[in-house]
């Protein structure tokens, strides 16, 4: 779902490059609160902070994310542990929605993406993710690490042509 909603932002950037994090997060909330009727929520505080968006089922987080503006690797790798800092010991899925509003060379981001999470000291190892812009990595849980985190990362190209 998360896929499909953030190709058509790319279809028409114009309407969405306009928009910050936040702003992105709830329309995309909101197409996620039609299919999982109403169990998806933005900002909800998880062990350590507030995520972007949480799904709930069966009493737990099935699914957590944070949504981030594309501002380069060292961002992207802080994402990783606030994203990690919000998982319990039940929580398995998660992802990081990258959106770049202000570079050209989307191609570079795409390189970069994975170099950061290949960085990132929970690491474990990157597994086919099947499309482009896309990556599925698997990091070990902050506080125990035996527990594996699935992390999904999608980026999606919403320049519009002006660079600031």
């Amino acid at each position: 779902m998360i896929r499909h909603e953030g190709r058509s932002y790319e279809m028409s950037p114009q309407t969405y490059t306009v928009h910050g994090e936040e702003e992105l997060r709830d329309m995309l909330l909101s197409h996620l609160n039609g299919y999982f009727k109403g169990a998806a929520t933005g900002e909800t505080f998880r062990k350590s902070g507030k995520t972007d968006i949480r799904i709930e089922d069966a009493d737990r987080a099935a699914f957590v994310a944070e949504c981030k503006i594309w501002h380069g690797q060292k961002q992207l790798t802080e994402a990783v542990s606030q994203l990690l800092s919000y998982l319990t010991w039940r929580d398995c899925k998660a992802a990081i929605i990258v959106y770049n509003k202000n570079n050209r060379q989307f191609s570079e981001i795409l390189q970069r993406i994975p170099e950061a999470l290949k960085s990132h000291n929970r690491f474990v190892k990157e597994e086919a993710s099947g499309y482009d812009g896309e990556w599925r990595f698997v990091l070990r849980s902050e506080h125990d690490d035996l527990r594996l985190i699935h992390c999904h990362v999608f980026a999606f190209d919403l320049f519009n042509g002006k660079e600031n």
